[in-house]
């Protein structure tokens, strides 16, 4: 991945994607890309889709430093938890 160029590394994990839509490594590096440009939306759309895909991906996002303060991401629905 394109670790000094963002757009490449964003279209390199869209190509990622569109192979394997469910790869939730690809959609958590694409949204801290996003995050990383301001489309915050955009992020949480993808930390989500990763949530839904493996709710223990929760874990690694929320250990990343730049998420700790968002508790939006942090949380889980709770039919994925089976807590309210």
């Amino acid at each position: 991945m394109q670790s000094n160029r963002p757009d490449a590394a964003a279209a390199e994990l869209r190509v990622a994607l569109a192979d394997d839509p469910r790869n939730v490594e690809s959609l958590v590096n694409l949204a801290l890309l996003q995050r990383a440009a301001g489309r915050v939306a955009d992020a949480r759309s993808l930390l989500r889709r990763a949530l839904q895909i493996d709710p223990r991906s929760a874990d690694r996002i929320t250990t990343w430093p730049s998420w700790r303060t968002n508790r939006a991401i942090r949380r889980r629905p709770s039919s994925t938890t089976g807590r309210s």
